[in-house]
């Protein structure tokens, strides 16, 4: 025999997303959205940020192509 009964389902919905270094609402303008630079990672023994960290950023292309552009290669 089976019982069933209605139970509350929690989610994580995005609910703002912002450039990390200008600010910028990347919820606003999704072309804008389509080219950010999202990264992450986790920090190992020897990270700076400690060990087993976990790292986020997302850059809108303007500040990536500001504070990174002379580092990048482009095809």
């Amino acid at each position: 025999m089976r019982k069933y009964d209605l139970v509350e389902v929690k989610e994580r919905q995005l609910v703002e997303w912002t450039c990390s270094v200008c600010k910028m609402n990347l919820m606003q303008d999704e072309l804008e959205a389509q080219e950010v630079f999202s990264f992450s990672q986790v920090g190992g023994y020897s990270s700076v940020f400690g060990d087993g960290a976990e790292i986020y950023i997302d850059i809108c292309q303007h500040c990536m192509k500001e504070r990174f552009g002379e580092y990048c290669t482009v095809i």
